[in-house]
């Protein structure tokens, strides 16, 4: 699959309306998107090694497995770009040699598909931010709004 996986998420036209760069030698047509799908990863290399080279890139939030799948969520599209670029075509110990690289594109789902676990835990964090939250309400119309204030920092 590894001349195949390259061929089959990216065309190589120049003129491609692609959404995303690999290594500028083509494009994805996926749209842009917060989780990352990584293909092109001999059974030898430890999941372990590769989860370390997304785990330090700003926005960076969960590395998850399905099955032989895998697929790396970030806090917002900007930082997803950044890794995929920085990372596509990544070898790590354990690639055969003259292997091509790891493949990244964007996951094709859209973000209301993502896990609950990780909607869950932005919530988490966002809340755990929050210095004091206040309700007010318009004298007018009587419409009430949430007031978030952050610590300063």
């Amino acid at each position: 699959m590894a001349s195949r996986g390259n061929s089959l998420v990216f065309s190589k036209h120049e003129k491609s309306k692609g959404r995303g760069v690999w290594m500028g030698k083509g494009t994805t047509h996926t749209p842009q998107a917060p989780t990352l799908f990584v293909t092109n990863i001999p059974k030898s290399c430890d999941r372990k090694e590769l989860k370390k080279i997304f785990s330090g890139d700003e926005g960076f939030f969960a590395f998850r497995e399905v099955r032989h799948m895998v697929f790396v969520d970030f806090a917002e599209t900007k930082h997803a770009t950044r890794s995929m670029r920085q990372h596509q075509g990544q070898t790590l110990p354990g690639f055969p040699p003259n292997h091509p690289g790891i493949v990244i594109d964007y996951d094709k789902d859209k973000r209301s598909k993502r896990n609950a676990m990780f909607e869950l835990s932005m919530k988490d964090r966002l809340t755990a931010q929050v210095h004091t939250m206040d309700w007010l309400a318009c004298t007018g119309c009587g419409t009430t709004a949430m007031h978030l204030k952050f610590p300063a920092g």
